[in-house]
């Protein structure tokens, strides 16, 4: 069944396949984040990509690394641009086991998130991170870029 929405955006938009890309460059803390690995990971409707698992140091975690997506982007034929796409990035922590008799894998335990807006490229970004249950923020902030490849 075709709703009266659909077909506005099908009459309105077209689609573009676009490749994603969404360096992400480093998070803070307030705290010392030795002896933990994080990792970031981006997630919308069943797609997501992820960083491989970071070593602490100091008060932040360098990644510098990229995390590519393939995704449909719907461009508005009266304005050029497109319509947004947001994805959740979220934060994970896992506590490095330091006793050798423990043999059950840790779990990597999820610090923040935020939504990000993919739908157009952006410079170096700052976001503080939220709780997925509580309201507030967390005492994090992840820097990243995003590059949108249309061609």
């Amino acid at each position: 069944m075709t709703t009266i929405g659909h077909l506005l955006k099908i009459h309105n938009t077209s689609e573009v396949k676009a490749k994603i890309r969404v360096k992400i460059r480093k998070a803070e803390f307030p705290n010392d984040t030795s002896g933990r690995k994080y990792m970031v990971w981006l997630k919308r409707k069943g797609k997501s990509r992820g960083t491989a698992l970071v070593n602490g140091k100091g008060l932040e975690v360098t990644f510098d690394e990229d995390v590519t997506l393939s995704v449909t982007l719907y461009k508005d034929h009266r304005t050029g641009l497109y319509q947004r796409k947001r994805f959740a990035l979220t934060l994970f922590s896992q506590q490095q086991v330091l006793d050798s008799n423990i043999s059950a894998p840790t779990m990597a335990k999820e610090i923040g998130y935020c939504e990000i807006d993919v739908s157009h490229s952006s410079e170096l970004n700052c976001v503080r991170l939220r709780p997925k249950v509580t309201g507030g923020y967390v005492d994090a902030k992840i820097w990243f870029s995003v590059t949108v490849d249309d061609h």
